[in-house]
């Protein structure tokens, strides 16, 4: 299964059209990203991209203007956002988040997908997306569902950030969606990658 959000999901997208990718795919869940019809509203590619960004990105402001400012419907847990500030502040990570956004190119994107990403998508796709997301309103998925060949259109009563702000609705919806397909099991270890941690602690993180 390929679970994605955002611009996870256009890493997705092309990683399904790869040669003989998308059979080794049985369900893709993919959130907030925009489909078969244009961006309503853009978000600000070019600040990110930008030395600014990289300045953004290790500001301690970064979480809370991003993560509980204009993108979030819901309040997000103080617990996630600290979490958000100590995964940010790893080294690299500021130099490194910008140069996505450098070469995103929403028009593009649009032609890839319609021309052919949707196409490589054989599998069941379920477009899970925030009502309340600002920045992509309901009608931009109007009849989303026909873009690939066995998609499904649901949506959350959140925002931008729909796993962080009802994860117990986002993980409801993605569990009825995967318990179509049996889950493959775990490593013969028995461990979770979810579960597994980056070295270090929060509290640790919060020392520098």
């Amino acid at each position: 299964h390929l679970v994605a959000h955002d611009r996870g999901s256009v890493i997705g997208d092309h990683l399904i059209a790869q040669p003989g990718a998308a059979s080794r795919v049985a369900r893709y869940v993919r959130m907030q990203q925009s489909a078969s019809r244009p961006h309503g509203e853009p978000p600000p590619h070019q600040l990110m991209g930008s030395a600014a960004g990289t300045a953004l990105f290790r500001s301690r402001r970064f979480p809370a203007l991003v993560y509980r400012g204009r993108l979030a419907a819901l309040p997000i847990p103080g617990d996630d956002v600290r979490r958000l500030d100590y995964e940010f502040k790893y080294r690299g990570i500021a130099e490194a988040a910008p140069l996505s956004f450098r070469t995103a190119n929403f028009d593009q994107e649009l032609v890839d997908r319609r021309e052919r990403l949707f196409a490589s998508m054989t599998m069941p796709v379920l477009f899970l997306q925030g009502r309340l997301d600002p920045g992509q309103h309901p009608e931009e998925y109007f009849r989303v569902e026909q873009a690939v060949a066995d998609g499904t259109l649901q949506f959350i009563e959140a925002g931008h950030f729909l796993h962080l702000e009802a994860p117990g609705a986002v993980n409801e919806a993605m569990l009825a969606f995967l318990d179509a397909v049996a889950v493959a099991p775990t490593s013969e270890t028995g461990i979770d990658a979810s579960d597994t941690e980056p070295s270090g602690s929060p509290e640790a993180g919060n020392e520098r």
